[in-house]
């Protein structure tokens, strides 16, 4: 099976989708259709048997200051065939040829993905900071 880059956010449908089927947090579509606009940079994998979508990643941020690596997820059926690496590799050499040195660049790491991500560069920041996220309140 081969597979090409298509450097652009997918669908909002497929977005959501690719999220909810690799094991991301599921979005809504309504806010996949307001956010991907705002994509500083991403790219979709093509499956060139059928020409779907299987895979995604994108770079949210200023490019100046920050610039944070999120939504890489490739359909479960097409894992571990090294696209991970190929959307990070594209994700990298953007970031090489377009944000400012200053520019920090970030990621969450999920379970065993912290070492694809070692592969390009990136160290884990403890114990000098520890990542956090703000978890809404339930909706009553």
């Amino acid at each position: 099976m081969t597979y090409s880059v298509i450097e652009k956010a997918p669908t909002p449908e497929i977005f959501c989708e690719l999220r909810k089927r690799s094991g991301l947090s599921p979005k809504s579509v309504e806010a996949a259709k307001q956010a991907l606009p705002h994509t500083v940079y991403g790219v979709s994998i093509i499956n060139d048997e059928d020409q779907s979508v299987v895979g995604m990643g994108r770079l949210v941020g200023d490019k100046h200051l920050f610039l944070t690596i999120v939504d890489i997820a490739v359909f479960p059926e097409h894992q571990k065939k090294g696209l991970g690496k190929l959307i990070m590799t594209h994700l990298m050499n953007y970031a090489k040829h377009n944000v400012t040195r200053d520019c920090y660049i970030s990621l969450m790491a999920d379970g065993k993905a912290q070492f694809l991500y070692e592969q390009f560069g990136f160290v884990s920041t403890l114990p000098k900071s520890l990542g956090m996220c703000y978890q809404h309140p339930p909706q009553e």
